[in-house]
């Protein structure tokens, strides 16, 4: 499969206030997060081997790398290298949207039970 949607991929409610969808190829993970207010993504933590984007979709938020805290808004990236202790949290009072990708591939259980794209 080369072509999806995002409604079509399974949906994983596995932290209060926050669903994601992941998409895997075979080296690589993307998944959109559906974070209502009140629902925070992870804790503070960090992945010794994986590189990290975030892509802010829609919502404000704060986002933690490392010692620095900034503000980050629809359209901004940011790069998380790997080791980086990195959080992020919503800080809008609406549904707030955001993408994540991850080389290598994080839920390695997760991509086993899904054929990857392409």
């Amino acid at each position: 499969m080369t072509f999806t949607c995002w409604n079509d991929v399974p949906a994983e409610d596995n932290r209060p206030g926050v669903t994601h969808r992941r998409l895997f190829g075979k080296n690589v993970q993307v998944q959109r997060l559906t974070v209502e207010p009140g629902g925070e993504p992870a804790p503070l933590h960090d992945h010794p081997d994986i590189e990290q984007f975030f892509l802010i979709q829609e919502g404000q938020w704060e986002m933690t790398t490392g010692d620095e805290v900034r503000e980050v808004r629809p359209g901004d990236i940011v790069y998380v290298a790997p080791g980086t202790p990195h959080r992020i949290r919503l800080l809008s009072e609406r549904i707030g949207y955001l993408y994540e990708i991850y080389q290598p591939i994080l839920s390695t259980e997760t991509a086993e039970e899904r054929e990857p794209l392409g």
